[in-house]
């Protein structure tokens, strides 16, 4: 992301946080726990930082992370900011930096739920999986707001198998019913893990939301360590 521009003087801003990035659409939950729906004024910018790692995080419950911004609501603007990084290949050396972007936003319309909008808000979790797999995190797709919960939830992970291979290790609770959920399964779905399939994954999980979440605007990405670390997917 490019530097931030500055805000104009007076400007209030508070910590939101932020939903998947869909059809230039974002979710933003207020302190108050206000939700609101965005169309922001560059969106190849905007998908390039949200749901991929760069953004700063807040804690819901311990070991677990969502991406936040910062929202000034008079004039409508958000600055994505990045997660600080220490720079210099030295354990503790360098100084840490953040950078960041500032976009406009003006409130924006619910757009019609339909096959369309899950794919993309399916394409768009399969891509969050992805960049998380390679940062050594696991993603959860749970209802929107600032408040943690245990279910509904849509969870995937990469894990090593028994033989060392790399494993796609997809749950859900409740029990999806889709067709890419096979009837006789009734928990996790597991599988070698290639770039291919766990692309796949936000099909699955997309199709698992959308039992419990009337839109993929009103869910929210959690992310968390995974006890394997970073783990190399095969193309």
């Amino acid at each position: 992301m490019r530097a931030v521009t500055a805000v104009e003087a007076g400007s209030v801003l508070e910590t939101v946080l932020v939903g998947p990035f869909v059809h230039g659409l974002l979710r933003i939950w207020r302190a108050d726990g206000t939700a609101e729906l965005l169309e922001v004024s560059e969106p190849a910018v905007v998908g390039e930082a949200v749901g991929v790692g760069r953004l700063a995080r807040t804690s819901p419950e311990p070991s677990r992370f969502r991406e936040v911004a910062l929202f000034d609501a008079a004039s409508g603007t958000l600055l994505l900011m990045e997660r600080p990084r220490r720079e210099g290949a030295a354990a503790g050396g360098g100084d840490v930096e953040a950078g960041g972007v500032q976009v406009a936003t003006r409130p924006a319309e619910e757009p019609p739920v339909d096959t369309a909008l899950w794919r993309a808000a399916a394409d768009v979790i399969g891509a969050a999986v992805a960049s998380a797999v390679a940062r050594g995190e696991f993603v959860v797709v749970e209802p929107g707001g600032w408040e943690p919960g245990s279910e509904p939830y849509a969870l995937a992970i990469v894990v090593p198998g028994d033989d060392g291979a790399p494993v796609s290790h997809v749950e859900a609770v409740p029990t999806p019913a889709g067709d890419l959920w096979p009837a006789e399964v009734r928990g996790p779905l597991r599988a070698p893990a290639t770039a291919s399939s766990v692309s796949v994954t936000g099909l699955l999980l997309g199709q698992a939301v959308a039992a419990w979440a009337r839109s993929p605007f009103n869910v929210v990405l959690t992310f968390g360590t995974s006890p394997h670390g970073p783990i190399d997917v095969p193309a």
